[in-house]
């Protein structure tokens, strides 16, 4: 896995818990954490998986009642 990214959003896998260089454990939701050997060496080995990027939501539903006759 090739990537140029400086940091990543990361997070442990299913049932592991990962710590970082300083000792710290990663918190379970993730964290940003700069992409560098350490980090890619977990992520290549399963410990850690990416964060799935959040799906954009649409704020633009349609609300209002123009157009009904229900009244």
């Amino acid at each position: 896995m090739k990537t140029d990214f400086s940091e990543a959003q990361l997070r442990p896998a299913t049932g592991r818990r990962v710590r970082h260089p300083d000792g710290r454990l990663m918190a379970e939701g993730g964290e940003s954490v700069p992409f560098n050997t350490f980090y890619r060496r977990l992520l290549d080995a399963g410990d850690l998986e990416p964060v799935p990027a959040d799906k954009p939501t649409s704020t633009s539903k349609k609300t209002s009642s123009k157009g009904s006759d229900d009244a």
